[in-house]
């Protein structure tokens, strides 16, 4: 009923050692218990308040597909390939939230500043908002004032704003990635390099995945491997907890990659927090492409 209450049974099962569970609160209920008598390896990431840091990086270690994972690399990506002002669009939602608070954290230990944040919600179309966000619309009305002045038409085309060199689309499904990437063309920034996490990723899209070409993203290492095709994410983090059990000691003693796995390559942070690093792919003719 609870997952103190199999933690419990597992112990008088002689169990000596625990995998599981896979939801946040049975987590968070695992995290509450004072004495931890055999290890736990965790298939999700709690919540850390009341938690004591030290103690659950010896005893508990969380492995979790977290898609936080993701957007700290997209962050680490757009630095490291010179771009500092990136876009970052983001729907209004608990997801969101997530994704972009973790962006813009990574970014700011990067020594960034993210100057422009869309955020798409119901109160506005999505073509009203990324145009009012690259400054189009101000700059159409300012045609429109100047050719009711003359009354006469103007030869000029609207501009977007100049202060911005790429776009971290922070979008939770693929078709949301399909909607905003014409939007951003139509208002006359197709040229800036745009960067997702991989939930804008269908392997088996290929046609609608066009749509999408020249997009930077980020893919799990089972994405790439042959052996794995048609499995599911749930099968890779399967795949890596059992080979963590084995690690698991090895964790506390090692400050970087301790495994190259099938949901990443896999180290632990100070909380006992296993992170994920993710594989850096473009999308090509339709198809994932490792960089």
């Amino acid at each position: 009923g609870s997952g103190r209450a199999a933690y419990l049974a597992a112990l008088e099962s002689g169990a000596d050692f625990v995998v599981g569970p896979l939801t946040k609160e049975r987590v968070d209920e695992l995290q509450a218990i004072e004495t931890l008598p055999i290890p736990i390896l965790a298939l999700n990431r709690g919540s850390a308040a009341g938690v004591n840091p030290t103690r659950r990086s010896r005893r508990i270690l969380s492995l979790s597909r977290a898609p936080e994972d993701g957007a700290i690399q997209l962050a680490a990506m757009i630095w490291q390939e010179g771009f500092r002002n990136p876009l970052v669009i983001m729907p209004d939602s608990a997801w969101g939230n997530r994704m972009q608070d973790a962006f813009t954290t990574a970014w700011g230990s990067l020594g960034g500043d993210v100057r422009a944040l869309t955020i798409l919600s119901d109160e506005a179309t999505d073509n009203e908002t990324v145009a009012t966000s690259l400054a189009t619309l101000q700059s159409e009305s300012r045609i429109k004032a100047v050719e009711k002045a003359f009354d006469a038409p103007v030869d000029s085309q609207a501009r977007r704003r100049t202060d911005l060199d790429s776009v971290a689309l922070l979008a939770p499904t693929p078709q949301m990635a399909r909607e905003i990437r014409p939007l951003l063309r139509f208002h006359y920034a197709g040229k800036l390099p745009v960067y997702a996490p991989s939930t804008i990723y269908q392997a088996d899209s290929g046609i609608t995945n066009r749509d999408l070409n020249g997009i930077r993203f980020v893919l799990p290492p089972s994405a790439f491997t042959r052996d794995m095709a048609g499995s599911t994410q749930l099968h890779a983090l399967g795949l890596d907890a059992a080979a963590l059990i084995d690690h698991f000691y090895q964790a506390g003693q090692t400050q970087g990659t301790l495994l190259f796995g099938a949901t990443g390559d896999l180290s632990v942070d100070s909380t006992g927090n296993v992170r994920r690093r993710l594989k850096p792919a473009i999308i090509a003719r339709g198809k994932a492409r490792a960089i």
